[in-house]
């Protein structure tokens, strides 16, 4: 009830509103009227002194008509003006007074056209004969006859027209006025209702409400700390009781579930328990197996060098007297000879893929001239190309004369000569590697192109995986380590490593910084 009481209240404090903005808005309205009458009445009555002058003048020699002319059709523009203001005006009354007023202006506005007419009729009675003093006298008798006529027929009518419109504005301010003062006197008279209905709400309200609120808040507080509460809807049988006998069936799941969560999250804890334990020993075999593997690796690679350098030792100490032994006997040795270097070269690589793994390779960088260095390795490669029939052919660009770069010049070295052997390997008798060593913008360019059946695909990542071999490296008895070792020296040396593929073969670039000379 309270609250239709409240509802009633403000939908009559919006028709006060309402019909108080409508009131206002005529009240303006009406006030704009009055003040637009007045401002043509003050132009009317300088348009016809200056009507007057411009008669007057007219009687100069050199003065035309048209000027005149413009004169009278201002004056009848501003009448037009007037009687338009009037009517729209008009359309806003809806007392008979008012528009017996209105009326009465009308015809005051006629009188006023019927007088300006009459002011631009008046004839001219003065004859000029031609003398100064006679056509000055006869321009200010023109001059005082109208005057004296706008004086006595239309100043009359435009100051009562002056006065209608000044009481009319003086009406409208007395009635904005009075519908201020009610319109006031209605809101405080609303607003006050309103806020004893208010009061009285937010007691009844509370005094309703606030008790199983209450309890309400207390069960969700309980619930959310972990205990339950129950029997709310006990208390009442209307919506709040509805709401409280559902909130104890929702502690209830809630309850269920919470022990049935604890459960859960007991047995996943344990299970996590056990594979994190197994996790853990798994680690531990992997991690011994590899460091069982880094030491293998290592103690074979150290175990394996002794004995191939002697081998190449003895191969090289016989074969300086080529000639005291017969030729197929040192064909034989040049053989064991390059396959020994070759052997040796693949232990090597096995022991620095050991001590990479275990962080001990620390490459020492210094200038280094890649036109030796190339050179040097090329010369030591050409042992196996030999005995496999293939040519090595080192190009270096015509204005190459000095390639300086920061280098391990041993691992660097080493690199080098793991790509050529690769290469090698992969190429047929009769075929030809070619080393090429050129500049491309700050950097110096090695190219390794073999005649080979090229990659499989040089866009692979796993090509510089360590022991990733593709199926023609497994017939060829490849360890998967040439690239890979590659691959670490060169980013060691903060360059870069590229493979693909050519019309002929297989390519494999290397990119190093160059040095600028001193």
């Amino acid at each position: 009830m309270a609250l239709g009481i409240m509802a009633c209240l403000i939908l009559g404090m919006a028709v006060a509103a309402s019909l108080g903005i409508q009131r206002a808005s005529y009240f303006l309205q009406r006030a704009d009227k009055s003040h637009t009458q007045l401002q043509l009445a003050s132009r009317l009555s300088s348009e016809i002194y200056a009507y007057v002058v411009i008669r007057a003048s007219a009687m100069t020699p050199g003065r035309s008509d048209p000027i005149l002319q413009d004169a009278e059709r201002r004056i009848d523009t501003l009448l037009e003006e007037f009687d338009t203001v009037l009517r729209s005006e008009v359309a806003l009354i809806s007392t008979d007074d008012e528009r017996a007023r209105e009326n009465d202006e009308f015809d005051r506005t006629a009188e006023l056209r019927r007088q300006t007419r009459a002011l631009f009729d008046h004839p001219t009675v003065f004859t000029l004969d031609g003398g100064p003093g006679s056509q000055v006298a006869g321009i200010k008798g023109l001059t005082a006859e109208l005057i004296g006529h706008v004086k006595q027929h239309i100043e009359p009518v435009i100051a009562r027209l002056v006065i209608d419109e000044k009481r009319e504005i003086a009406a409208v301010d007395l009635g904005m006025r009075e519908l201020r003062g009610t319109l006031l006197a209605t809101g405080v008279a609303i607003a006050f209702s309103c806020l004893f209905l208010a009061v009285f709400l937010v007691w009844h309200v509370r005094r309703v409400l606030s008790s199983p609120i209450s309890e309400i808040i207390s069960a969700a507080a309980a619930l959310s700390s972990g205990r339950t509460r129950r029997d709310l809807g006990a208390f009442r049988h209307d919506e709040l009781g509805l709401l409280a006998r559902h909130f104890d069936r929702m502690a209830k799941r809630v309850e269920h579930h919470r022990t049935k969560l604890e459960t859960l999250n007991e047995q996943l804890e344990h299970r996590v328990a056990e594979r994190t334990e197994l996790l853990n020993r798994s680690n531990q075999r992997l991690q011994s197996i590899d460091d069982s593997r880094k030491r293998f690796l290592a103690n074979v690679s150290h175990e394996l060098r002794t004995p191939l350098t002697a081998i190449i030792g003895e191969t090289e100490l016989a074969l300086q007297d080529a000639d005291a032994i017969d030729p197929e006997m040192a064909q034989s040795l040049r053989c064991i000879s390059a396959n020994a270097a070759y052997l040796r070269r693949r232990v090597q690589d096995l022991l620095l893929l050991a001590r990479s793994e275990d962080g001990q390779l620390q490459l020492e960088l210094q200038p280094v001239d890649l036109v030796e260095l190339v050179a040097e390795v090329c010369t030591q490669a050409r042992g196996l190309a030999e005995i496999e029939q293939v040519a090595i052919d080192v190009q270096v660009g015509n204005d190459v004369k000095l390639a300086r770069v920061m280098a391990d010049p041993s691992w660097l070295g080493q690199c080098l000569l793991g790509l050529i052997d690769n290469a090698v390997k992969f190429s047929l008798p009769g075929n030809t590697v070619r080393v090429v060593l050129i500049q491309r913008n700050d950097a110096w360019r090695i190219e390794i192109l073999d005649q080979g059946p090229g990659f499989d695909d040089p866009t692979l990542p796993d090509l510089f995986d360590r022991y990733y071999q593709t199926s023609g490296g497994r017939m060829r008895g490849g360890a998967g380590l040439g690239l890979a070792i590659a691959h670490w020296i060169i980013k060691q040396h903060d360059a870069d490593i590229q493979i693909g593929n050519t019309e002929e073969g297989a390519l494999v670039a290397i990119e190093l910084n160059r040095l600028d000379e001193p």
